[in-house]
């Protein structure tokens, strides 16, 4: 019995042992046929479609007109999954055409929205507004700026004309008065009050005819230029001393102060022009010394230059009541020497006459001007 059962375990164990193989052999075989039809109909499209459809007909599984193209895909796949090939080189490939035509769209994409940036920047950039800025500038600023500095210019003369007040004093006059007053507001020391002055060694001209005709073409040409003009006298027959002349001018609140005269030397050579006033240190005006200088120093520039006369320059003098009286800018101009043969001819001449009052009158405006 032990051995009956034995041999029958036996060939029970041969049977499945046999039945195993069969169906690994089977199976291994199956397998093989389906990646042979894979590669037949890969490469012999018309032999494989044709045998797919005869297995498709053998197995009931494909109805007639169908291709059998889903087949081959899902029994390629199932031969790819057991081998093992499909992940290794069909999906590196589909990754690289992917990313190969990705690449070129993200390009693409960042070249169509970078361009039109590009486009765009000089479009945004204010370049073509510079010029038309700088033109307007021009136009507004630097064009009307010339004409307007010169109206300025000219208006601001026209105001300090018409506001200015010039006074002028004839030096002198007909019968001088030798009664005495202090040189300066508490001075102890005293001068005569005025002086009919010197006269012309060649001419004869007596000085205080001169200096009221020079004076009397000024006023002339002060008013032109549109100056006030204040007169301390206008005739030969007058009593005015120098202290009240300064007097006159302070309440004419005077801002400048002519005081014409002729000068005289012993020495006929002696000539020229210079205009006189108060130093810094003068004991009553000092205050006047600063203007007073730029007035004198403008004057007798301006003068010289006209006539061609030697200029003497500005010159200092703390000896002149005339000067210490005054509240005002003021200078004593002495445009000649009368004892000069030729300086005194000249001073008689109607065009050297109106080349003094040009030159004076031209000097007073640059002192204006300058303030």
């Amino acid at each position: 019995m032990k051995d009956k059962r034995t041999v029958i375990l036996i060939v029970l164990v041969l049977l499945a042992v046999m039945a195993g193989g069969f169906t690994i052999i089977s199976h291994a075989v199956d397998s093989r046929r389906k990646a042979s039809a894979g590669a037949v109909s890969d490469s012999e499209e018309t032999a494989g479609t044709d045998e797919a459809k005869e297995t498709g007909t053998e197995n009931g599984t494909l109805p007639d007109g169908e291709s059998g193209a889903e087949e081959e895909t899902v029994s390629s796949s199932e031969s790819a999954a057991e081998s093992g090939t499909y992940e290794e080189t069909t999906q590196p490939e589909e990754t690289t055409q992917q990313e190969e035509i990705t690449q070129p769209e993200e390009t693409t994409r960042q070249e169509e929205t970078t361009q039109p940036a590009v486009t765009t920047q000089p479009a945004a950039t204010t370049q073509p507004a510079e010029p038309e800025t700088e033109s307007r500038t021009e136009q507004e600023t630097t064009r009307p700026a010339e004409p307007s500095t010169e109206e300025e210019t000219q208006s601001g003369a026209e105001e300090i004309r018409a506001a200015a007040v010039i006074a002028i004093d004839a030096g002198h006059q007909g019968k001088g008065n030798y009664e005495q007053e202090p040189v300066g507001p508490g001075a102890s020391e005293t001068k005569a009050k005025v002086s009919s002055g010197t006269q012309g060694v060649s001419t004869g001209v007596p000085e205080y005819d001169l200096t009221l005709e020079i004076s009397l073409k000024l006023k002339e040409e002060f008013l032109s230029r549109g100056y006030e003009v204040v007169m301390i006298r206008e005739t030969n027959d007058v009593n005015l001393s120098n202290k009240e002349r300064a007097e006159i001018a302070n309440e004419a609140e005077a801002d400048v102060f002519l005081r014409i005269h002729a000068d005289g030397s012993e020495n006929r050579s002696a000539n020229g022009a210079s205009a006189l006033y108060p130093s810094e240190s003068n004991p009553y005006v000092a205050y006047l010394s600063e203007a007073s200088k730029k007035l004198s120093e403008e004057v007798v520039n301006h003068l010289c230059e006209e006539t061609g006369a030697r200029n003497r320059g500005a010159v200092v003098r703390d000896d002149m009541s005339g000067i210490n009286w005054c509240e005002v800018p003021v200078t004593i101009i002495e445009m000649g020497f009368m004892t000069n043969p030729e300086e005194d001819e000249k001073m008689q001449t109607e065009e050297y006459q109106d080349k003094i009052v040009k030159g004076i009158c031209d000097g007073v405006e640059a002192y204006l001007n300058s303030r």
